[in-house]
């Protein structure tokens, strides 16, 4: 019995081994896309429901659509950010998309930074600041302002 029990064991690790290596793969392919293409921000898709066809009753709404929100028009905004390691730096972005996770309260901002020259997700509670380059308004809260348009 202890023979099978060490098996199935055996079995699990190498399945996840090799789960582990195709994930590795599939990261190390896309960030070398990004560096062949230099405007990778031009060629974003992401694996989002396209809300602009959802029905107006929303008690049909799914949980992806309810959670995932495409940004449209162009906007820029000039944000404080403080990264994990405390780091405070001040970038120009550009969202494309706003989300939740479900079960969770905090609000994802995923953008193109012209800092970094790439895509970025920025949590919500490490935006310090932020400024609309267009209006020059500037947002309290600036995943709650793009949650309540978007």
């Amino acid at each position: 019995m202890d023979v099978i029990v060490s098996i199935w064991l055996l079995v699990g690790f190498i399945l996840c081994c090799v789960a582990a290596i195709a994930k590795l793969g599939h990261v190390i392919k896309q960030r070398t896309n990004h560096r062949i293409n230099p405007e990778p921000w031009q060629n974003y898709q992401t694996n989002l429901i396209d809300t602009s066809i959802r029905p107006d009753n929303l008690e049909f709404v799914t949980r992806v659509e309810a959670m995932n929100r495409r940004i449209t028009g162009g906007l820029e905004f000039m944000i404080e950010y403080v990264d994990s390691d405390g780091v405070i730096t001040e970038r120009v972005i550009e969202p494309l998309n706003i989300y939740r996770i479900a079960g969770k309260t905090t609000i994802y901002i995923d953008a193109f930074c012209t800092l970094r020259n790439a895509m970025r997700s920025f949590r919500n509670d490490r935006i310090l600041a932020a400024r609309d380059m267009q209006t020059n308004q500037e947002i309290a809260n600036l995943g709650r302002y793009l949650w309540e348009r978007y």
